[in-house]
């Protein structure tokens, strides 16, 4: 409170001393906290934090932390295909193809049926996931995790995960749509 009064002061929020002396004591006075510390240890206390504050002022010669930082490289992922998707599996990357889109209505999640090679299965998507899906078009899931939506098979994208169309100059598949993977009824316990 006092260092508030004190930039009151200066900023000419109060015009002098007296002002503030008279509203703290319509305000009921206030109260005095004495220290409870000897004075060899209180004035260790106070070597310390002048010493802490004095090392404050030289900071830039040490950096920033990103300066310091070392450039990551990042690893590429691994993609694998839709007949190895297991229940309760995340990390997935999957390079897919739209099979089947939903009629879209006023839902918050669509259910997209795309596949590879391998078989299919069925993507839960949030609107703003659903954008690069037409069917036909190639499509990226990167960090996708399989949910188990009535007992069948489903990857969802959460905010970790990213849905991104595909460049068309990979090498080109048909999708085996005789493998549906998220027609598998699981029953879990």
């Amino acid at each position: 409170l006092g260092a508030a009064l004190a930039a009151g002061l200066a900023v000419g929020f109060y015009e002098k001393v007296e002002d503030i002396k008279e509203m703290l004591r319509k305000a009921g006075g206030h109260e005095s906290f004495p220290s409870r510390l000897r004075a060899g240890e209180r004035a260790k206390h106070h070597a310390r934090w002048k010493d802490a504050v004095e090392r404050s002022f030289n900071l830039e010669k040490w950096g920033s932390k990103q300066e310091k930082q070392e450039e990551v490289t990042l690893r590429k992922p691994k993609f694998g295909n839709v007949a190895s998707i297991t229940p309760k599996q995340n990390g997935l990357n999957l390079l897919l193809k739209v099979v089947k889109m939903p009629e879209v209505s006023g839902e918050s999640l669509h259910d997209v049926i795309a596949g590879d090679a391998t078989g299919v299965v069925t993507l839960r998507l949030q609107p703003d996931q659903f954008l690069p899906c037409e069917v036909g078009n190639r499509i990226r899931i990167q960090n996708g995790t399989v949910a188990m939506v009535k007992g069948r098979v489903t990857v969802m994208v959460d905010k970790w995960g990213k849905v991104s169309q595909e460049d068309e100059s990979a090498e080109p598949f048909e999708v085996k749509t005789d493998n549906d993977v998220s027609a598998v009824e699981y029953e879990l316990s």
